[in-house]
């Protein structure tokens, strides 16, 4: 578990023994907070796995295409967290989500960004520097 999520069940599970004089009760209710906001952020995930495996070889997106398109238009930050903790590494190609301006991810989870670009090259995706996709040309 996370540490963001796990403060949150505790602030959760304090708030709720306030209220409730059974501290069986207490836990009960945090267990479910976890459970739900498990299922949310899995629902997510998912949503972000399946998109980006909609992204032919030789395009890529960017984190924030990727929250758009699966309705959070504002989760870029969360798309990055899900792709860099991708359960499907070799059927998710996550090599293909870029920042905004074409940037490669230092953090590419799966080798870093030699790694990140040698796929993307070979793949036929245009270059304009070192570590930067022509986004213009290439965006999916």
């Amino acid at each position: 578990m996370n540490f963001k999520r796990k403060s949150y069940i505790i602030k959760f599970y304090k708030e709720i023994k306030v209220y409730s004089k059974n501290n069986k009760t207490a836990v009960f209710l945090a267990k479910c907070a976890g459970l739900i906001y498990n299922k949310r952020m899995s629902d997510f995930f998912n949503a972000v796995y399946e998109f980006v495996k909609t992204v032919p070889k030789g395009k890529v997106t960017t984190y924030g295409d990727v929250a758009r398109a699966v309705g959070k238009p504002r989760a870029s930050r969360q798309v990055g967290w899900a792709l860099h903790s991708n359960p499907y590494q070799g059927t998710v190609p996550c090599h293909r989500v870029v920042f905004k301006d074409g940037s490669l991810t230092e953090g590419f989870a799966f080798g870093g960004k030699d790694v990140q670009k040698a796929e993307l090259v070979s793949e036929g995706v245009p270059f304009i520097g070192d570590y930067k996709v022509d986004i213009n040309k290439c965006r999916f």
